[in-house]
């Protein structure tokens, strides 16, 4: 943005044929003009400051609305892989319970047929045994 200043100020030596006491008279009427000139000088590096100010502030805005876009894109696009991570974990999951499962259940056959192994062979003892106790006279 190109501003361009509204007044040029210029600022030559002036010669007259007075004394330096008649200088300070002299200058006066000018000091006065310099001081209105510093003031619209003032006044206008205050107002383009306050344009470049509310332009910076414009600027940012812009800036930061891209990146709180930006961020909010990435903030979704994760919460979709991680939603899709969990989904691909629940599945993974459900397929090991099933595989344990059935390990219990093969496990579980066994152990019953030992069992009845165990049982029938202690069984068959104690009936030995107690046999062999009653013929015992």
């Amino acid at each position: 943005m190109v501003v361009r200043a509204e007044r040029t100020v210029r600022l030559a030596a002036v010669t007259t044929g007075r004394s330096h006491a008649d200088h300070g008279q002299a200058l006066a009427p000018v000091l006065r003009a310099g001081d209105e000139t510093a003031n619209e000088l003032v006044e206008w590096f205050n107002s383009v400051d306050a344009t470049y100010r509310g332009d910076l502030r414009e600027v940012n805005e812009l800036k930061f609305a891209r990146f709180d876009a930006k961020q909010e894109r990435r903030f979704a696009e994760y919460d979709v892989k991680l939603e899709q991570r969990f989904a691909e974990n629940d599945v993974k999951l459900k397929h090991r319970c099933a595989a344990i499962d059935a390990r219990f259940g093969a496990l579980e056959v066994t152990l019953v047929r030992w069992m009845f192994v165990y049982w029938t062979g202690t069984m068959l003892v104690l009936a030995g045994f107690v046999a062999a106790v009653l013929r015992l006279p």
